[in-house]
């Protein structure tokens, strides 16, 4: 058994004997995936979307999102998953873009998006379980696409 394995294991178990509550902050999100129960999915230091962690391995609304999720290594060599490699100039942290920080890699930005930050909308239950309103239509329209696409 690994050090980490180890190390989520004790957490997990004082998270269950003391009833605690975790901010775990990572980029393996296998380990996410585990431990975690709501996930915030961040880029350059703005929330992109918040879901229960099972829905947003099942249906990330966020392009951003999407990208990440399908970089997730899947165990055994015969399953395949369509990664989606994002295009385009990632911006400076210390000096973001104006608008929406991930236009300059959204694979369905639009003109306004470099100029202003989306509204956040909510679409799932819960707290801040929002994603920026005008991705939402855009994304649903994808997933059903692709999804008719792939029958």
């Amino acid at each position: 058994m690994s050090i980490q394995a180890q190390v989520i294991n004790l957490l997990e178990g004082l998270q269950e004997q003391f009833g605690l509550t975790y901010l775990f902050i990572a980029h393996d999100l296998s380990v996410v995936e585990h431990i975690s129960t709501r996930i915030a999915v961040m880029y350059l230091g703005r929330v992109v979307e918040i879901a229960p962690a099972a829905e947003l391995y099942d249906t990330p609304l966020h392009p951003c999102s999407e990208a990440l999720l399908s970089a997730v290594p899947i165990p055994g060599p015969t399953v395949k998953r369509k990664r989606n490699m994002l295009q385009g100039d990632v911006p400076s942290p210390i000096r973001p873009s104006s608008g929406c920080h991930f236009h300059t890699r959204c694979p369905i930005a639009r003109p306004d998006c470099s100029q202003r930050a989306p509204v956040r909308e909510q679409k799932r239950p819960g707290p801040m379980g929002g994603v920026p309103l005008q991705r939402v239509a855009r994304a649903g329209a994808r997933m059903q696409a692709e999804l008719r696409a792939d029958s």
